[in-house]
């Protein structure tokens, strides 16, 4: 609980009891339940987790849990708070009414809660993703409940996982007996995204002195 006073003919609170000396009149103390206010927001970035991802990148929604920190048999245990929350464009009010999201529909805020620890946690990361937790743009944290808060922002952040490549050529030319193989070759890489195919990065040139297999 927080306590303030108040006194007669006075509207002003005091959350000093030395503020609120009168000659006469009545002194009215006050104890109010203190209570938690809660925010998730969500993140999406790239593979070096640089830059922000586009809309067209990335899903069009996740799902999120809110948990609060109770004691129960002198343990520790986390129990779930309401239902998930889902985060995403189609959130926002239509009607311009507060319902809890941001204009873009990516970050929530719960209507004042009791008192406690809470985390927030993302229910199924989707694929190619990996997924930290920071508070109020702190440290990154990979287990949700070490991102825990009595009051602020929690940032849920999907990154997504590097890919890595190699690549080789083969020829099949008769151990270059004709003599045409050339003395490289380029190679381009290619994403395909959402059906449509990018270009990434700068072609790579091959460039190997080919050599005909000679018995020792």
């Amino acid at each position: 609980y927080s306590v303030r006073w108040s006194k007669s003919g006075d509207s002003e609170f005091y959350t000093n009891a030395a503020q609120a000396l009168i000659s006469e009149g009545t002194i009215t103390i006050t104890n109010k339940k203190e209570e938690s206010r809660i925010s998730v927001k969500k993140e999406w970035l790239n593979a070096d987790g640089k830059e922000s991802l586009d809309e067209k990148e990335h899903p069009k929604s996740i799902q999120v849990q809110l948990y609060k920190e109770l004691t129960e048999n002198g343990n520790k245990v986390y129990r779930e708070v309401g239902k998930q929350i889902t985060l995403g464009p189609e959130q926002v009010s239509k009607d311009g009414s507060d319902n809890g999201y941001s204009d873009n529909g990516w970050t929530y805020t719960w209507p004042a809660m009791e008192k406690g620890n809470y985390y927030v946690e993302e229910v199924g990361t989707p694929s190619g993703y990996k997924v930290f937790y920071t508070v109020d743009n702190g440290e990154k944290k990979a287990s949700a409940a070490e991102a825990s808060v009595v009051n602020g922002f929690i940032t849920v952040i999907n990154q997504k996982e590097a890919t890595s490549l190699s690549a080789s050529k083969k020829w099949n030319d008769n151990n270059n007996t004709a003599g045409l193989r050339p003395d490289s070759v380029n190679l381009k890489l290619y994403r395909t995204t959402k059906q449509l195919e990018e270009e990434v990065g700068n072609a790579v040139t091959l460039r190997i002195k080919w050599q005909p297999n000679t018995e020792p």
